[in-house]
């Protein structure tokens, strides 16, 4: 059974190809998406361990990422809008003990971006492969609420995500509580709040997260709504 901080955060893989180097039960699928006026975020992965005693929580663990998404930014008084698709390949380590987990991995993106109106000046446009580091952790602060979090830094492009949750146990899986998020790039800087609900159990071994709340971003504030599944195999 894969640690509780694994299910709730969005980390995770998209290579099927290396899907055989754990024993089932013992890695993550994940799927999230993301809805604004005008504007979306739509991911998935893989979190596998590698051979030999690694498992998820403790040990080495593989980590894959596809995702689309689109955002609008201002160009010396044009609004350009940017559509993305990114790949990511990760190597981490994950350690974990009672109410204490966490996971720090360093890998590389790869994204593909297309702006319309073209700004030939875009630092972002078309093909680009950058180093990435990411840390994720979860403390239980007391019987009923716990707390985790995600640090994502992309480096040379400066692009930052990171987002904090602060969980309600409620019964059984379920839980309830408000998020937060900050992040950017050269081209755009953004804040959320909001509220998830999660834990719902809708088939075996899949438990289903909903979101909502609002983004405030220079020019496209909105409001979102979004969703994440997380299974195990």
């Amino acid at each position: 059974m894969a640690p509780t901080f694994l299910k709730n955060g969005v980390v995770g893989a998209l290579l099927l190809v290396v899907a055989a180097a754990a024993g089932a039960d013992d890695r993550l699928w994940i799927v999230t998406g993301d809805v604004y006026k005008g504007d979306y975020y739509f991911g998935g992965g893989l979190l596998i361990p590698f051979w030999g005693n690694n498992h998820l929580g403790q040990g080495w663990v593989q980590r894959y990422w596809l995702d689309t998404f689109s955002y609008t930014y201002d160009a010396d008084g044009r609004d350009i809008d940017a559509s993305v698709f990114g790949a990511e390949a990760m190597v981490g380590y994950q350690a974990s003990r009672p109410g204490l987990a966490g996971a720090i991995y360093f890998g590389v993106r790869y994204s593909h971006t297309e702006l319309s109106p073209d700004d030939p000046n875009g630092a972002l446009r078309g093909d680009q492969v950058w180093p990435k580091v990411q840390v994720e952790g979860e403390a239980q602060l007391s019987p009923s609420w716990r707390a985790n979090g995600i640090i994502a830094y992309t480096m040379i492009l400066d692009g930052y995500w990171a987002r904090a949750r602060f969980l309600y146990g409620l019964s059984g899986n379920k839980f309830i509580g408000p998020e937060f998020v900050v992040q950017g790039d050269p081209n755009y800087n953004a804040q959320k709040v909001g509220v998830v609900y999660g834990g719902f159990a809708i088939a075996t071994k899949v438990l289903l997260t909903l979101k909502a709340g609002y983004r405030f971003q220079s020019g496209a504030d909105s409001p979102y709504i979004g969703a994440e599944l997380v299974g195990e195999f």
